[in-house]
């Protein structure tokens, strides 16, 4: 009997004052993809948000309306990201992600906590 890959969907947003932007973009999806390749974790996408403030709703922002599509449609069974404020910095936003993702049964992986994990 076969396993059944997880789905995952990345997310990436840069900040507007970050310089060097693209490099940034590409260190954090060859992160990513390595992250879900070492665990046959298939991605479906890797989305980005170019210069979006971490304090703008992420349904208001281009790609974090695409991101939103794919959990309200259930086209997905992990959100990764490099760092969880990456989403969003409001604490009440991310509370409503988050409890959108368990009812969904969607895993948010946040590379940021794996990295401290390794430093324990």
């Amino acid at each position: 009997m076969f396993r059944q890959l997880k789905l995952a969907v990345g997310y990436i947003r840069t900040a507007s004052l970050e310089t060097d932007v693209e490099n940034i973009v590409r260190l954090k999806q060859e992160r990513i993809s390595r992250y879900c390749t070492t665990r046959s974790i298939l991605i479906e996408e890797i989305i980005v948000d170019r210069g979006s403030s971490g304090l703008s709703p992420l349904v208001m922002r281009i790609g974090g309306g695409m991101l939103i599509d794919y959990i309200m449609k259930g086209e997905t069974d992990c959100i990764v990201v490099h760092h969880l404020f990456e989403l969003s910095r409001d604490i009440e936003e991310l509370h409503c992600l988050l409890k959108i993702f368990k009812e969904k049964g969607i895993t948010l992986i946040d590379l940021s906590i794996l990295d401290s994990e390794k430093m324990l």
